[in-house]
């Protein structure tokens, strides 16, 4: 889950809060992230955090960070370095949980990801072509998974190398 609050991008995995801008974190428990949410105190900010940040270029530079990782997490899936379980638990559902979609962004953040499309559509493609197709491969024998279209970790794994082939240029 990501969130932008006075130009800070602060980023939530797990109960960890990481601040992309000075790369400092701090910590808190899931009872102090949604009462943050409820209180509209979030995002929480660690302790040094200034307020004085202001502009798109640390938007920018959020977003380029997130695109790098994860490119790189796609990548190594496709070179096998990481499993499948490993690359879904780290790639966390990029797409839908930054959103690249633009879905809940203002105009700024629309320019932002227009200007980066191109790197925004592999992360796309992951997402339509695979995590919403993936399911676990003990269901890979039932008829109505067969019929609904949806895929096993191989299928997802040989999918993830080639959109890392056409979109990264990664040699498997």
């Amino acid at each position: 889950m990501s969130n932008v609050l006075g130009n800070a991008l602060v980023h939530v995995r797990g109960v960890q809060l990481v601040c992309l801008l000075c790369r400092g974190d701090g910590w808190a428990s899931r009872e102090a992230i949604a009462k943050a949410e409820v209180d509209g105190t979030w995002p929480l900010r660690h302790a040094g955090h200034g307020d004085a940040l202001a502009g798109a270029r640390p938007a920018e530079d959020a977003l380029l960070h997130e695109l790098d990782l994860h490119d790189q997490l796609v990548a190594r899936c496709a070179r096998r370095e990481l499993s499948w379980a490993e690359f879904d638990r780290a790639y966390d559902n990029l797409y839908p949980r930054y959103p690249l979609d633009g879905h809940e962004s203002d105009a700024q953040e629309l320019l932002l990801f227009q200007k980066h499309a191109a790197r925004i559509a592999l992360h796309r493609e992951v997402w339509e072509q695979v995590l919403t197709k993936v399911t676990g491969d003990e269901h890979l024998g039932e008829q109505a998974t067969v019929d609904a279209g949806f895929i096993g970790s191989a299928e997802a794994v040989r999918r993830i190398k080639s959109l890392a082939r056409t979109h990264l240029k990664v040699c498997h």
